[in-house]
């Protein structure tokens, strides 16, 4: 079976424990809200290569998270495409804030933009307020802009 990118609702058991072990690892838990949505990558074997944490806020998008295993087999990659591609349902645009992998978000696009131009919902954000103070930049990227939209 290839890697596939699924919506974590409800996971099986054995994949759960699985599942929670990468959100403690990777500090999930301090950006999730009740309206985001969990994603994982699935390996060959059914065990996750990373996972990626987004929502919705109005007609703006936001990635939250995006934790893959090293390798560079592309699960990054896999899971950002996704997530733009999940966001452009209803999101005219989609932020980051991200930190030493701002490199890799502008290869989709994104750009950095002033903290001001985050929604003020985020912007309130504690985990968020602490990105920034921390130097993380804020990103976005125009979905109807992108490459092969409509």
């Amino acid at each position: 079976m290839a890697a596939q990118v699924v919506r974590i609702a409800e996971p099986t058991p054995g994949l759960g424990m699985e599942i929670a072990r990468l959100v403690e690892e990777t500090g999930t838990a301090a950006r999730w809200t009740p309206d985001a949505e969990l994603f994982a990558v699935l390996g060959g074997a059914g065990s996750p290569l990373g996972i990626a944490l987004a929502e919705r806020l109005d007609r703006d998008g936001v990635i939250h998270l995006v934790a893959a295993r090293p390798g560079g087999e592309g699960t990054g990659s896999a899971l950002v495409n996704h997530l733009l591609l999940f966001l452009s349902t209803g999101c005219d645009r989609v932020f980051v804030v991200a930190g030493p992998a701002g490199g890799f978000f502008e290869r989709f696009g994104f750009r950095i933009v002033p903290a001001e131009r985050l929604p003020g919902e985020l912007r309130g954000r504690r985990a968020v307020r602490e990105a920034l103070d921390a130097g993380c930049r804020p990103m976005t990227i125009d979905l109807a802009r992108r490459p092969g939209s409509n």
